[in-house]
């Protein structure tokens, strides 16, 4: 299966902005502030492969692919970063982010369950691999150093179909 580019919003809301609200309910006079809406872009992305692929880098593939498989080589995750550290203001207070993810292609008409987790080492995208996430440095378990899962949606093979991932406890 190939997914389109996703995407990522995040909605924030300062803490000083619930207690004008809260203030305001009890009719006590506060300065009401608005909730600022955040979207983010793809920093960086790539797909990693198992099997005889694990040492293959596909940074530069235009597409992004995901697949279970008994057959190591066929089994592929992709890995996405976001630049929350610039685009996210400090101190928010995230009340929801959701991932949005657009189907390409699917090679049979099997519906699929794909999950996201948060991947715990900061990989390149140009360098890795199944076994690694920069060149020479290897991940803690060959395919990605994963967290639990935070969301998961069955995913059918309706190319451009929308799948919503609900990532606000990331």
């Amino acid at each position: 299966m190939i997914l389109a580019a996703p995407r990522l919003t995040g909605r924030v809301l300062r803490l000083s902005s619930v207690f004008a609200v809260l203030l305001a309910c009890l009719a006590i006079p506060a300065v009401a502030r608005a909730q600022t809406s955040v979207t983010l872009d793809i920093a960086d992305d790539v797909t990693i492969r198992g099997g005889g692929y694990a040492s293959v880098n596909f940074g530069t593939s235009d597409t992004l692919e995901v697949k279970t498989s008994a057959n190591a080589s066929n089994t592929r995750r992709t890995l996405l970063k976001f630049d929350t550290q610039n685009r996210v203001p400090a101190g928010a207070v995230i009340n929801s982010a959701k991932l949005y993810l657009t189907l390409k292609w699917a090679s049979d008409s099997t519906s699929r369950p794909i999950g996201a987790y948060r991947v715990g080492k900061g990989f390149a995208w140009r360098e890795a691999t199944w076994l690694d996430y920069r060149d020479g440095a290897p991940w803690s378990a060959a395919g990605g150093d994963l967290s639990g899962k935070y969301a998961s949606t069955s995913v059918a093979n309706a190319a451009g179909s929308t799948y919503t991932f609900d990532l606000t406890s990331l």
